[in-house]
């Protein structure tokens, strides 16, 4: 209990230090994403509660998804914090709190030092410098959906948890539209899996189907409401423009490609990322499917059923993702980027438990915990920022 304390302390004052130092230097990004959401968010905090709800950019009104990841930097920036790096501070505690998540969620499945080896191992793959600092939307929706498989575990302790799992995913909704689809996809895969690997625990698992269909009709109303709130604001529809822009064909041209080919090379272009993005966590998990497929035997599991559930969940993630986005012909690395986060943490445990060297240093380093964590993230963290003050 004391270190989790310090946990909680040493994390609270690297932020606060990291949304300091933002203050100061008005830092900003050079992502044009980024820049446009903390100007979007900038710019509502200058204007009445109500008007929250109806965000504008150069296009008129911003309908390109619902305004909630422009909610918390804006109500941040009313208290006074400098307006145009209020969302990279919020984004800042979502990022955090991912990292502290993902450990959360890997204890169902591993030792106490290899889940907590999640909060430096992550920090240290590719994706985690090209969104250090940022203010868009795929660290908020990577923590909400982390929080929503968290609260399903929970869900045994306490009807509470269910409430939670309404609250992520109405979260996801509010932050990116029809995206919380892949959320509720990897609920129900979590779901199945808990209950082929953790029989006995049925009562969590009728829990869980009763939090997933509240969260789904608790959703309804949150969308129905905000349409109302929308048109009271604007005098016009948010759902039909939103829905008609996302359920029609892509604004884009159609190439010329035969479906089925193009849906291959988009795939293979989304495994090139999902190699690259992750790296070197990637490989070890790859190495560690292509092993169990062989032998047919799960490498590492040593007789524990939660392991193959946490192999299980980390693939229904990727599969969920990278499968989906492959139908679209519109492609972007972003779209899939929770399944980059899982795979490097399935990829991080795998070297924790099949490589002697990478698990050593594991345990060596567990011992500067709960400090080395927060450290390394300040850290990586300030070099993020002098690379950008130099350029």
């Amino acid at each position: 209990m004391q270190k989790k304390w310090q946990s909680g302390i040493a994390w609270l004052v690297v932020f606060l230090i990291s949304a300091f130092v933002l203050a100061r230097l008005d830092y900003y990004t050079r992502d044009g994403d980024s820049v446009l959401y903390a100007d979007i968010a900038s710019n509502l905090a200058a204007k009445p509660l109500m008007q929250w709800i109806a965000p504008v950019w150069v296009g008129g009104l911003f309908r390109e998804h619902p305004a909630g990841i422009f909610f918390l930097p804006a109500l941040l920036a009313s208290f006074g914090y400098p307006a145009q790096q209020a969302a990279y501070v919020v984004n800042s505690v979502y990022q955090i709190l991912s990292l502290l998540l993902f450990a959360r969620i890997a204890l169902s499945f591993v030792e106490g030092f290899e889940s907590r080896s999640l909060t430096w191992m992550l920090q240290l793959i590719p994706l985690a410098f090209v969104f250090r600092i940022r203010a868009n939307h795929e660290q908020a929706i990577l923590m909400f959906l982390l929080l929503a498989i968290y609260a399903l575990i929970k869900i045994e302790r306490s009807v509470v948890w269910g409430l939670v799992v309404c609250f992520a995913l109405a979260a996801i909704l509010l932050i990116k539209g029809m995206f919380v689809v892949f959320a509720i996809l990897t609920c129900i895969a979590w779901i199945v899996i808990l209950k082929h690997f953790d029989k006995d625990s049925l009562n969590r698992t009728h829990r869980a189907v009763f939090a997933l269909l509240a969260s789904i009709a608790f959703m309804t109303l949150v969308a129905y409401f905000y349409d109302v709130l929308y048109k009271r604001a604007t005098g016009q529809p948010f759902l039909s423009f939103y829905l008609g822009r996302q359920l029609r064909p892509a604004a884009v041209e159609i190439p010329e490609t035969n479906p089925l080919i193009q849906m291959i090379y988009n795939f293979f272009w989304y495994a090139r990322n999902l190699i690259w993005y992750p790296f070197p966590w990637s490989l070890f998990f790859i190495w560690m499917c292509l092993h169990s497929v062989v032998t047919k035997k799960m490498a590492f599991v040593k007789d524990r059923r939660m392991i193959v559930a946490g192999v299980l969940l980390t693939l229904a993630v990727v599969l969920i993702y990278a499968g989906a986005f492959s139908f679209f012909y519109r492609r972007a690395g972003r779209y899939i980027f929770p399944a980059y986060c899982f795979l490097a943490a399935g990829g991080a445990l795998t070297a924790i438990r099949s490589n002697r060297w990478v698990r050593e240093a594991a345990q060596k380093l567990d011992i500067l915990q709960p400090w080395f964590s927060p450290a390394l993230w300040l850290l990586l963290f300030g070099l993020h920022i002098l690379n950008g003050r130099f350029h």
